[in-house]
């Protein structure tokens, strides 16, 4: 969460985990804490507030901001997020799929300036890309464009929480790469994640790259498969859609090199020549910012979009 001008400058900004499957109320119960928390303790506040923006890691349709059936999100499908912030702050509230903030983020102040045709993937405990075409961000017809992570990459019975089986997100996503490598400290085929399981009762992603980056067979075997079932599905976005950059996110992304290198070996070796000609694949150069900086961009892009313009300049204020 940040407070920040209109030029994007963050003038205050919290980080915490959150457990989005908790439900809608918890988790925005705390961040109208954190919110409060934040406006009050920045200092120089430039004035009062011009807008909201939210990302939620699911699919939103983008004129209503209501998240629709998201997978990894029980109880959240339909939910008013834009009504109960504008109820709360009498402000203008845009609420969007946090890969699409990253992107913007991205975008606007990291990694992807001076690019104009952008894939952002984050890879966390889901799947999912964010797309930047010729300068503007690309939300598709109702607001689910980019959703690559339930693009079918193999035949089989591994359920994904969208409904459907062989989903890239529910063989390659830090949820996948969790019980694979739970499993593997189970079956004792490794030391170094069998330490994890004991220690703290489950095994994390997180932990998964940890012990690959201590070289154990198993971990590393974990992250180069994912990788390499990413970059075969990042190929097909590259021949359909001919992007000049790639920038890889997400928690799981920032955990470990293996999982990079064998992504980006995967997209350059099965995508066309020229499409990767001038092709970059980068990690993420804001991290855990690049949200919140998206999230002011969606908000200054919307507040000065000429269809709202004509609306709030009439009464002096987007009030």
């Amino acid at each position: 969460m940040a407070v920040t001008d209109l030029d994007g400058r963050i003038l205050g900004h919290r980080d915490e985990p959150a457990d989005i499957a908790t439900g809608p109320e918890q988790c925005l119960l705390r961040v109208d804490e954190l919110f409060a928390e934040l406006t009050s303790a920045t200092r120089d506040l430039p004035g009062r507030l011009w807008g909201i923006g939210i990302g939620v890691p699911g699919p939103v349709e983008f004129r209503s901001g209501h998240p629709v059936s998201p997978p990894i999100m029980p109880g959240w499908d339909g939910y008013p997020i834009r009504e109960r912030f504008v109820a709360r702050h009498e402000a203008p509230v845009w609420v969007d799929n946090d890969v699409n903030l990253l992107a913007l983020g991205e975008w606007r102040s990291g990694i992807a300036v001076g690019h104009d045709n952008v894939v952002v993937v984050k890879i966390g405990t889901g799947i999912g890309a964010g797309i930047i075409s010729n300068g503007r961000i690309h939300r598709g017809a109702q607001g689910a464009a980019g959703d690559v992570g339930h693009i079918q990459v193999a035949e089989g019975s591994v359920a994904c929480r969208c409904g459907n089986v062989g989903c890239l997100e529910a063989l390659a996503g830090g949820s996948a790469l969790a019980r694979d490598g739970e499993l593997a400290a189970v079956e004792g085929r490794s030391e170094r994640l069998r330490m994890a399981l004991d220690q703290h009762g489950r095994v994390t992603a997180e932990d998964v790259a940890r012990a690959a980056s201590s070289g154990d067979p198993v971990a590393v075997a974990l992250l180069t498969d994912a990788g390499h079932r990413v970059g075969r599905t990042l190929a097909s976005v590259v021949n359909f859609f001919n992007p000049s950059l790639i920038v890889i996110g997400g928690g799981v992304a920032q955990s470990g090199d293996q999982l990079l290198a064998s992504i980006r070996e995967t997209v350059y070796r099965r995508s066309l020549p020229l499409a990767t000609r001038d092709l970059l694949v980068q990690r993420s150069s804001l991290g855990a910012l690049a949200g919140v900086i998206g999230a002011s961009s969606m908000v200054t892009e919307q507040l000065f979009s000429r269809e709202a313009m004509a609306r709030w300049l009439r009464v002096g204020g987007p009030r």
